[in-house]
């Protein structure tokens, strides 16, 4: 991560693109470094990471107003806007990023633990050909098991995660080359890629941009997928799995 120093010049607030999601955007000028999705943005005692960012050189906020200042930039963070507010008071704060700052489940005091599902199968690593929907408050996951690893899945052809009361779910794209590279919110956190969690205590929603898919149902679990070229989030109170056998 490319260490970094701006001045933080205003503060606006733009409507989410999803419930929830982040709607604070930063003008920055005076920028040492451009800062990419994921940084962590350290201004008086708070934090924000970067949701999104203005390519460079456009100089076009993304409130669609123009941004003065050679230099300057717009990025959308995660922070309510009020309490930047309450730490700029008035004046411009210098907001610095990089490799010694730390990470945001690092510098909190719920921060989130993993519980893995699958202690003995798995999607299959190169072609799971996920399917997903929704039946009223059920939503199911169908994909190809790993039959390579787990060889008492050798003659099922589907695997089938059904979540009940499942209240919305959405699929980011974040695959291995995002994991690795610090893109997950969670990289770095104390999980291993390609698996199924349960996460706890703070999730951090906001920390990724990608939309919900709103269910019908009510359960707030936090159920975590990795898959080959993306990763599931799903919210529900439970889950279950089936399976699918090869016609002989």
């Amino acid at each position: 991560m490319m260490a970094g120093r701006a001045r933080l010049t205003d503060i606006f607030t733009i409507p989410p693109k999803d419930e929830g999601g982040p709607c604070t955007v930063l003008s920055l000028d005076r920028l040492t470094a451009v800062p990419k999705v994921g940084d962590v943005l350290t201004f008086g005692p708070f934090q924000a990471v970067v949701a999104a960012t203005d390519r460079q050189r456009t100089r076009s906020c993304l409130t669609g107003c123009k941004l003065d200042g050679l230099g300057s930039i717009a990025v959308l963070v995660d922070t309510p806007a009020d309490e930047i507010r309450k730490a700029n008071a008035g004046d411009r704060l210098t907001v610095t990023w990089g490799a010694d700052t730390p990470r945001w489940f690092e510098a909190i005091e719920n921060p989130p633990a993993f519980h893995r599902l699958n202690t003995d199968w798995n999607a299959h690593p190169n072609a799971p050909d996920v399917q997903i929907h929704a039946d009223d408050a059920a939503l199911y996951v169908r994909f190809r098991p790993n039959a390579y690893m787990y060889r008492a899945y050798s003659g099922t052809a589907w695997v089938t995660l059904r979540f009940a009361d499942c209240s919305r779910y959405r699929q980011t794209p974040i695959n291995d080359h995002g994991w690795y590279g610090g893109k997950c919110r969670f990289s770095g956190a104390g999980l291993d890629w390609g698996e199924f969690y349960e996460i706890t205590g703070e999730t951090a929603d906001a920390r990724d941009p990608t939309p919900w898919v709103h269910v019908a149902g009510q359960g707030t679990r936090h159920f975590h997928f990795y898959f080959r070229d993306d990763a599931l989030e799903v919210k529900a109170r439970d889950w279950s799995i089936t399976r699918e056998e090869a016609d002989v």
